[in-house]
């Protein structure tokens, strides 16, 4: 057999063996780039052999010729883009250059740039970023809003603005920002001229009078475009059984989850009625015994000169076990006689389903949809034919018989199971109701 020292050995050939090959391997790919004139393809390559191998002399000398042959097109290059007007592409050139020698510099080769590279690279940085302004205040006059945005972002962030280069960039994204809105609320369009408003109030800083102009808008058009809605209390589908037992304590958790988060938090336009006046409402309008009667909506609504009202109701709920594994445990019963029980553990799925009704002040529906959520949560048991007490059994063993201790287990998974149907219910809330907004 092999001695353990020889084999590292071996190993540790071959691994030097196949990194000289590697590096042999890269060194002749920017040969042939560097014949073609891709200098800086080339360099590259010649980067990868040194990392490779880093005594190959021969390649840190090519990373050093390729290198200043491809600093010099770019400067070239970004000197014909200038003369052409197009100030960008030319900056884009000296961040190209900055990259080639940080890169080289990984290897420990430093580059030379020449002796007014600094300034001039400034000065074009400078250029590109007054083009900037100027391509986004043109797309801004034609009304292209998101071309006008990219623009003005790049100026912020692309060609190391100063502070003052900073704050102008922000004045005209506030500029244009405001003018988008605007544009919107002449089209009657009052979401989004409050989604634009808002996002003026979003920026790290804007000039005060176009902050309050925003400010303005995103309040004129929730005046204008602002809808009440009452919720009713979650219904549970059927009147008697285990099943309707189920759907009543899920209800539950679901409309205290719904009136601690979604209901308390409606997105803007929407007006929430508080929950005791929409008791009320019920009370005055009659019993829904758990049943969509649009009469009955109509009616709350009409009491309350409300806009909207959106009924709830949990349809089924059902669970499934899954990748359910078998153990067997053998213990000794209190008596002292040998017996053995099945331990099974795996994954519980609880699922439910929800009706979500949105109706107007005549009881006609906008939407009627069914929603979906689960939770999933691990689960282990015990399954002894006999009265499991006999046993002799540790506190884990007696976990999995316990009544409580299998109750939590439940409970995880139905948590898990009313946080996502309350999203799915809140969503399917909000969202037909937010479409009756221009």
């Amino acid at each position: 057999m092999l001695s353990f020292r020889y084999v590292s050995g071996l190993l540790l050939l071959v691994a030097l063996v196949s990194g000289c090959a590697s590096a042999e391997k890269r060194f002749n790919q920017g040969l042939e780039m560097e014949t073609r004139g891709q200098y800086e393809s080339a360099m590259m390559r010649y980067i990868q052999a040194l990392e490779k191998e880093p005594g190959l002399e021969d390649a840190r000398v090519r990373v050093r010729e390729t290198g200043a042959l491809a600093i010099t097109e770019r400067l070239e290059e970004a000197e014909y883009l200038g003369g052409r007007g197009d100030q960008v592409a030319s900056a884009r050139q000296f961040q190209g250059v900055d990259a080639i020698v940080a890169r080289a510099r990984t290897v420990g080769v430093r580059l030379t740039v020449p002796q007014e590279y600094a300034q001039t690279r400034r000065a074009t940085f400078d250029e590109a970023f007054h083009s900037l302004l100027d391509r986004g205040s043109m797309a801004r006059d034609q009304g292209r809003w998101q071309d006008g945005l990219t623009c003005y972002h790049q100026a912020q962030r692309d060609f190391e603005p100063t502070l003052t280069q900073r704050n102008r960039a922000l004045a005209e994204e506030s500029a244009l920002l405001v003018q988008w809105s605007e544009y919107e609320y002449q089209l009657g369009h009052l979401r989004n001229t409050f989604e634009v408003a808002a996002l003026v109030q979003e920026l790290e800083w804007s000039p005060r009078d176009l902050s309050l102009r925003a400010a303005e808008l995103m309040e004129i058009s929730l005046a204008e475009g602002e809808i009440e809605l009452i919720v009713l209390p979650v219904q549970a589908h059927g009147e008697s059984g285990a099943s309707a037992a189920r759907n009543r304590e899920l209800a539950a958790a679901i409309e205290s989850t719904l009136q601690d988060g979604p209901w308390r938090r409606p997105p803007p336009f929407v007006y929430l009625h508080e929950t005791l006046a929409v008791g009320g409402l019920i009370d005055q309008a009659g019993l829904l015994d758990g049943e969509y009667r649009p009469a009955t909506l109509a009616l709350i609504l009409q009491l309350a000169d409300a806009d909207y009202a959106a009924y709830l109701q949990i349809l089924n709920s059902d669970s499934l076990e899954f990748d359910v594994k078998s153990r067997t445990h053998k213990v000794k019963k209190r008596s002292g006689a040998a017996a053995s029980f099945v331990e099974k553990s795996g994954k519980r799925r609880i699922q439910a389903q929800a009706r979500v009704v949105i109706a107007d002040g005549l009881g006609h529906e906008i939407a009627d949809v069914i929603v979906s959520g689960s939770g999933t949560a691990s689960f282990a048991r015990g399954e002894y034919q006999g009265r499991w007490r006999d046993l002799n059994l540790d506190a884990r063993q007696v976990d999995l018989f316990d009544r409580f201790a299998q109750e939590q287990q439940d409970r995880d998974a139905i948590q898990a199971l009313v946080q996502d149907l309350s999203s799915s219910i809140a969503g399917a809330v909000f969202q037909p109701t937010l479409a009756q907004v221009p």
